[in-house]
């Protein structure tokens, strides 16, 4: 039978140990490096995100047939909100 495995599994139990002994605040390390990470997933895809909306609003401003079609839809969905949908209707009695 080869030791071989026990003896490295022995090592790496014993490393872990005398980290942990040294540093009993590791776990709390790597837990916190985990959480970062999450955090920098999350941070990364709301800048995107922002990032488009603001390439969007950009493009609506410049002069040009995209930035027409881009107010022109803005406005249609401005008219059809429940909200604003007073100040758009036409009364043709009034002349």
């Amino acid at each position: 039978m080869d030791p071989t495995p026990f003896l490295l599994g022995l090592n790496i139990g014993l490393v872990a140990a005398l980290l942990y002994v040294l540093d009993p605040n590791l776990i709390r390390y790597v837990d916190l490096l985990l959480q970062a990470a999450r955090i920098r997933a999350q941070l990364w895809f709301y800048q995107r995100v922002f990032g488009i909306r603001i390439w969007y609003d950009r493009q609506s401003l410049r002069q040009g047939p995209v930035g027409r079609f881009l107010r022109h839809i803005e406005l249609q969905r401005i008219q059809r909100n429940p909200a604003y949908r007073e100040f758009f209707q036409r009364d043709d009695n009034q002349v």
